[in-house]
């Protein structure tokens, strides 16, 4: 098994497009892959202290990673004058992590993050989602803005609307996975009776 950290995990997030990686999902994505990892076996967790690499190009102001101001994955790092070395390619990675984080269907824990936070009172709830995510809510319900229950009064009806959404939205992709889980099973079952068979 391949041994991963935080550093891994949040410079990966950011190579399969995420401007800004916070606490909670990063928390949603190692859940799933702890979740995941369990049939797969691929990884290993084990946190160490950031690189100074890290650090250098990344801020973090105890909620958000966020690579620094004026700083882009293709930044050029190289020490050396006149040779180019993007950021990207010297940020702690893993290839088998990058390559379970874009098969990831992030629907599922855009919805786990979106049912968190709107039932608390957060200000400025859109700073807590990258662009990444907003695109995908943006997909999922045709929104731009994610609506808040805090907001004046006329705003409340399209919270309780959304909060009805992300509930018909779950259900459906709890069922897909049902689906997937029967017709997995079905596919042993053939497969075992087959063996019999020979």
């Amino acid at each position: 098994m391949e041994k991963i950290n935080t550093e891994m995990v949040v410079s990966s997030l950011f190579l399969v497009g995420f401007d800004q990686v916070d606490t909670l999902l990063y928390t949603c994505v190692l859940g799933q892959l702890s979740i995941d990892n369990q049939e797969m076996q691929l990884f290993e967790f084990s946190d160490i202290e950031l690189s100074a690499v890290f650090n250098k190009y990344v801020n973090y102001n105890g909620i958000i990673f966020k690579l620094k101001e004026g700083v882009s994955l293709e930044t050029n790092v190289s020490p050396i004058e006149g040779k180019v070395l993007p950021l990207g390619k010297v940020l702690h990675t893993s290839k088998k992590l990058i390559d379970y984080l874009t098969k990831l269907d992030f629907r599922k824990i855009v919805l786990k993050k979106i049912s968190i936070l709107c039932n608390e009172d957060i200000d400025n709830l859109d700073l807590l989602f990258s662009s990444k995510e907003k695109a995908i809510i943006h997909e999922m319900f045709g929104l731009s803005k994610i609506p808040h229950k805090s907001d004046d009064i006329s705003s409340l009806d399209s919270f309780e609307v959304f909060k009805r959404m992300i509930e018909s939205y779950n259900n459906n992709m709890l069922n897909e996975n049902d689906d997937k889980l029967g017709r997995k099973k079905q596919g042993m079952c053939i497969r075992e009776r087959k063996k019999d068979d020979e």
